[in-house]
């Protein structure tokens, strides 16, 4: 009988472990690895960030070190994008795009990678640097959330100006995981129909969405615009999943050029406003038991983190201790969020 059980217990952990590889396996190289990834980006840095306007591809090349310590040169084509951080007013080195040419990158880290988003350190003063270390965290704590959430690498990037105008100065950088890969790697496919509202968006992962969303102190999104947001579908299920990104405006990340949008009341971005839809009494507690439920995993990613500077650490947990005060007080949690709720919208799921 002890034999029987003991076989049944291998077969059960040999399963597991094939569940695990399986899903790590949809996971591209590049993204399976926390590890900080050293690049160097050749282009004419002029050249490239200033053009805002037409936004061109222009020729570069990007360099890493491969496992045996040689260095791998990859031609590419890298294209201003993004909006408030393309202004420069707001950063002087905006946000880019990277395009890999497809016959380069087989066997390489960037295998079956095509464009990649990379977040840019915005300006040169050093609180820059530490807006992205944050910013890069809250994207790990999203990925704690649910895994309909982007895939990011944090990279120290030195980019190399071919004019020999600038000198070479390492930054912090965040490359995200391209739409088409997290849709895959969740059996679904990008969304790109018209929804009215948030109100068309699958119940479970919408209400996680507005949790996150309050936890992170973000304000600037918008579901059916599509700002800062992507959308997935499953073709065997009706409602698609919104996925956020872009998380500079957070009270989390706090930038200084950080605004409220103007439709909302509050004095500035770390002041929390609950934009979630009315549920019926009771509509949110599976929302609120699932961020009870990863509240140790949370804080952990803060206070063990490798790379944020005390002080962020210090500031990042008490401002997670104020989400978590409104959870665990009724009084609290009914005023600022079942009540502050934005619109008394029946739900889909609630016929």
């Amino acid at each position: 009988m002890r034999l029987a059980k003991n076989i049944l217990l291998i077969i059960i952990l040999i399963q597991s472990g094939l569940v695990y590889s399986q899903e790590a396996s949809k996971v591209k190289k590049l993204f399976r690895s926390d590890d900080i990834l050293e690049l160097k980006i050749s282009m004419n840095v002029d050249e490239v960030i200033s053009d805002i306007d037409v936004r061109d591809e222009h020729e570069a090349t990007l360099t890493y070190k491969q496992e045996n310590g040689e260095d791998k040169v990859l031609d590419l084509k890298v294209m201003v994008r993004g909006k408030t951080r393309a202004n420069v007013k707001v950063c002087r080195f905006p946000p880019l795009k990277l395009n890999f040419k497809k016959n380069q990158v087989k066997k390489t880290l960037f295998a079956k990678q095509n464009k990649l988003k990379l977040v840019t350190h915005c300006n040169t003063k050093a609180i820059n640097e530490e807006y992205i270390l944050r910013e890069y965290y809250v994207y790990k704590l999203h990925q704690l959330v649910t895994p309909f959430s982007f895939n990011v690498r944090l990279c120290k990037i030195t980019y190399e100006d071919t004019s020999g105008d600038f000198e070479p100065i390492p930054h912090y950088g965040i490359l995200i995981e391209d739409i088409d890969d997290l849709a895959e790697r969740n059996g679904m496919t990008e969304f790109e129909g018209a929804i009215p509202n948030q109100e068309v968006c699958e119940r479970t992962e919408l209400d996680r969405l507005m949790f996150f969303q309050y936890l992170v102190g973000n304000l600037d999104w918008s579901v059916p615009k599509r700002h800062n947001f992507k959308l997935v579908a499953d073709s065997l299920k009706p409602l698609p999943v919104a996925i956020p990104y872009d998380f500079d405006y957070t009270g989390l990340v706090n930038t200084s050029y950080a605004q409220v949008p103007p439709d909302i009341d509050a004095a500035n971005v770390k002041v929390r406003v609950f934009r979630g839809l009315c549920r019926m009494e009771g509509g949110y507690d599976d929302a609120l038991n699932h961020f009870q439920s990863i509240r140790s995993e949370i804080y952990a990613l803060y206070s063990d983190s490798e790379y944020l500077s005390e002080k962020s650490k210090t500031t990042s947990i008490k401002y997670i201790d104020g989400f978590y005060k409104v959870l665990d007080n009724p009084k609290s949690f009914n005023q600022k969020i079942f009540k502050a709720c934005r619109a008394n919208h029946k739900h889909l799921f609630n016929y």
